[in-house]
Parts: structure tokens; C-alpha cells; sequence
């Protein structure tokens, strides 16, 4: 069991045990035990507290991380969902707990604090929730960023399969990612509890979490986007000119590509990826406007984005995950359409 002076050689514990009580002391009277309490055969707590408020009493479970890393976390909800509380409410103590670290707390009944000045408890008629605070306790990491260019190349592919069990080979080969740059995103992923690795391969554990964290950081317009107008009328006019151009230089996203892919709200407007912009804008007959347009072409960031376009009925479009991305953050009913896509076809 990890002690309080060993978790951050920077905060001595008579600090560390100060950022408890004088939060608990907002809601009642505190008594601090620092005996360790057997909860199990096996286990028991670093400390309890015993939290006097209005007519109630709680007995408070603590618990002591040198990290708040999810996978950390996830060891100790699953140690705890395994176990009987007997009333007792379980709070677990880490230099820094992360958005996706409270979550995974929350979904099983058990309170966080960090001691960056993050916490989160919620109890009978105790409700605390004070969120926002940066990390004080910043560590390097191997993989900084996971949604980087070539990062989100190992989480689009297996996203894209999101049942599969990978190889660090078959990664590399089906990302075009370097092994070595593969490695630094998996042991990103695990740390942040996504996924679970077996001897010889990897799997998702959370692809429905890693979709929400990678939608929740993405913006379509982050890249460069520029209207036209084109004469064409409609999708029945714009369509037969797209299915007549060459190679691989445009890929339809937003509604005209939901349109082919799962049509649920009705669009007018075309967007798409393009590399070669000259040959679409002879195609569709696209002039220059000031403002407005009813054609936009889009100029990726990632070029991933153009090599894992489908072929739908003669016409290419992004793949169903980068609709998805899209969609979700467009304001003519975009979330709509995003939700459908990711119920029926995605499935994570």
C-alpha cells in the first residue's frame, strides 16, 4: 500500500491530509483516522475519515495514488466494484485526476480528489464538484498528444475495427506508422485505460470512450475551407459530374456524404476533401465568390483522411468514422446525423 509522504515527494502529508479535511469540512464535521481499515481478506484503506453531517454519519474510504492515470484508477474502481462497501464511501487521493480519471470514478459510485484542487463527491444529499484546475504535477510522457497527425493514424485504424485484437505489426501495416511511433501510442492508450494489451496482441477496451475523447478535441473547421457556386442544381446534377472524375482528388463529407452512407436529415450543401482542386472546380463548374457558395472545398490537415475514402455508388466519400468526426460538431442538425451514424454503423 502506497503511503501519503511516498505519493508526491513535494507535498508533505500533514498538506496532503489538509486538502481532504478542509474540503469535507464544507459539508461537517471531520474525524481523521490514519489506522488503516481491513475492507477485505487482502485489502484495506490508507485512511478513513468519518464525516459528521446534519443527522448522518459516513465513513469516508481513502485511498492514496502516486498517480490519478486512468489505468491507475480503473486497478482501483474494479479492486473496489468487487468488493463489499458496507455504507462506506470510497474517495480516491492522486496528484492529478484527469476528465476521463473522474468518469471513471463517477460511473461506479466513488468520490476523487486531487491535489492540484480538482475534486468530485457525490453522496446522499453531499454533492461537491470543482473541476477545471490544471495539473500542477506534470509528468513526461511518451506519447504527448494521441490525436497528433500520425497518432490518429493508429486510432483511426482501430477504430475502424474496433472488435479486432492487433499485432504491433499489423498496426504498423494497416496505419503506415513506424513501429517504434506505434508503441508511444499504445502505451498512451493504456495509460488512459482504453485499452488492454494480451501476450502477443492489443484490443480496445473503451472504443466508445476513445471516439468521445478524439470527437470531443475535433474541429472540421480547423482546416481551410472555401465556398463556391456552382450552376449545378442539386445532387442529382453534381453527382453523375463526380463519378466522371479520375483518381483519388475529392472525397464527399457533411450531409452530401451522409446522403450515400445513412440518410436521416435532408441536405443541399456540398462539402468535400479535395487535393486537386482545379479538376473539381472544371467538373462542377465552380466560380469564385465572396461570401456564401453553395459548393466547399476542403483542404485536409491529414491526408489520411483521402487515403481511407470509400467508393459509394460511383462516388467517393470519407470514411464512415471521419463522417462521424464531421458531423457532430455541425450546427444544421450535424449531431442528428452524427448520433445515426454511429448507432447503426459504427457501433461503438
Amino acid at each position: 500500500m502506497v503511503k501519503i509522504g511516498v505519493i508526491v515527494k513535494i507535498m508533505d502529508e500533514m498538506e496532503c491530509k489538509n486538502i481532504v479535511l478542509t474540503l469535507l469540512s464544507q459539508v461537517g464535521k471531520v474525524e481523521w483516522n490514519s489506522y488503516q481499515l481491513k475492507v477485505s481478506a487482502n485489502d484495506c484503506t490508507d485512511a478513513t475519515v468519518i464525516l459528521n453531517y446534519g443527522n448522518s454519519k459516513k465513513t469516508i474510504l481513502l485511498e492514496f495514488k502516486s498517480t490519478g492515470e486512468p489505468r491507475a484508477i480503473a486497478e482501483y474502481v474494479g479492486r473496489m466494484n468487487s468488493r463489499s462497501r458496507d455504507e462506506c464511501y470510497p474517495i480516491l487521493v492522486a496528484p492529478f485526476i484527469s476528465d476521463r480519471g473522474r468518469e471513471l470514478c463517477e460511473r461506479s459510485n466513488i468520490g476523487c480528489i486531487d491535489l492540484s484542487g480538482n475534486a468530485f463527491i457525490k453522496f446522499d444529499t453531499i454533492y461537491i464538484n470543482k473541476w477545471g484546475n490544471s495539473n500542477k504535477y506534470k509528468v513526461k510522457r511518451k506519447q504527448k498528444n494521441l490525436l497528433s497527425s500520425k497518432s490518429s493514424w493508429v486510432i483511426r485504424a482501430m477504430l475502424n475495427a474496433p472488435k479486432n485484437e492487433w499485432t504491433m505489426q499489423e498496426l504498423s501495416t494497416c496505419s503506415s506508422v513506424s513501429l517504434a511511433q506505434v508503441y508511444k501510442v499504445l502505451d498512451g492508450l493504456e495509460a488512459e485505460n482504453y485499452l488492454q494489451k494480451t501476450r502477443g496482441s492489443t484490443k480496445l477496451s473503451d472504443p466508445s470512450g476513445l471516439l468521445d475523447m478524439w470527437v470531443k478535441d475535433y474541429r472540421l473547421n480547423d482546416q481551410k475551407i472555401v465556398g463556391y457556386y456552382s450552376p449545378l442544381k442539386g445532387y442529382d446534377q453534381i453527382f453523375p459530374r463526380l463519378r466522371q472524375l479520375p483518381g483519388s482528388d475529392y472525397a464527399l463529407t457533411l450531409g452530401a456524404a451522409a446522403q450515400l452512407v445513412l440518410p436521416v436529415v435532408r441536405s443541399t450543401d456540398v462539402y468535400m476533401y479535395v487535393q486537386n482542386c482545379e479538376a473539381v472546380k472544371i467538373a462542377l463548374e465552380l466560380e469564385s465568390v465572396e461570401f456564401g457558395g453553395n459548393v466547399y472545398l476542403i483542404t485536409p490537415k491529414d491526408e489520411m483522411v483521402l487515403k481511407n475514402a470509400q467508393v459509394i455508388d460511383g462516388i467517393r466519400t470519407v470514411s464512415n468514422l471521419q463522417l462521424y468526426l464531421d458531423l457532430y460538431n455541425y450546427p444544421q442538425r450535424g449531431r442528428e446525423q452524427a448520433d445515426a451514424i454511429r448507432e447503426k454503423i459504427l457501433g461503438v
